[in-house]
């Protein structure tokens, strides 16, 4: 992990859940119509520099439950 000062960075962290599936013959709607036949998620950890806009950092890592 990279050490970055805390006062000039902003550090978003986020989970991510990933599906994958199919929709019902003759769907109507994503909320009740797609059949999920596996997931997968993530944690994604991004440090952007506050002057500069850039990415300074970032990591991404399975989350096993």
């Amino acid at each position: 992990m990279t050490s970055v000062p805390q006062t000039r960075t902003w550090n978003l962290l986020t989970d991510v859940v990933a599906q994958s599936g199919y929709y019902k013959p003759n769907a109507t709607s994503l909320q009740n119509d797609f059949i999920v036949e596996g997931e997968q998620h993530y944690v994604v950890h991004v440090a952007i520099g506050r002057f500069t806009g850039q990415v300074i950092d970032r990591q991404m890592e399975v989350a096993n439950e």
